[in-house]
């Protein structure tokens, strides 16, 4: 191999992983400052009747809820593709008499239309804006439907 070609086979490759090393940082960088980023949400909601449960339970699995949150609603890992990600799809069960109708009601109301927890932080995985669309009648369900659910201890993988 002539030996100007072999310097720049590797000043080339030198820049491919200088470039390659950029990227990543910047991904991180940028999906880290979306991470620590607070949403202030202001969400005051009468706790959700008992009636709609059932059409809860209808909305919960035709909107791909179980496909993100496990059959059980319990939690389920969708992604594990280490070390670039790993995505969780998180508990929607509680453990008895820890949490009020009310603030499982605000809880799912904050998660499906604004995309954020309860400390206001996002929720990147979240697809609210599908669910944004959704009444306060359906929110108003599926409050009263997964609150319901039989608690799933521990958590997901």
């Amino acid at each position: 191999m002539h030996p100007g070609l072999k310097r720049y086979l590797k000043r080339f490759f030198i820049a491919i992983a200088v470039s390659l090393a950029i990227a990543v940082l910047a991904v991180h960088l940028l999906s880290q400052r979306r991470l620590r980023r607070d949403y202030e949400v202001s969400v005051s909601l009468p706790p959700p009747r008992a009636a709609p449960a059932a059409e809860g339970a209808q909305l919960a699995r035709s909107r791909g809820c179980a496909g993100w949150h496990g059959q059980d609603f319990g939690g389920k890992g969708v992604l594990g593709v280490m070390p670039f990600a790993r995505l969780v799809g998180t508990n929607l069960t509680h453990e008895p008499g820890k949490s009020s109708p009310a603030r499982e009601h605000e809880r799912f109301h904050r998660a499906l239309h604004h995309g954020v927890d309860m400390q206001s932080r996002p929720l990147l995985m979240m697809p609210s804006a599908e669910f944004a669309h959704l009444s306060a009648h359906e929110i108003e369900a599926l409050s009263a439907y997964l609150p319901g659910l039989a608690y799933v201890r521990g958590t997901p993988p």
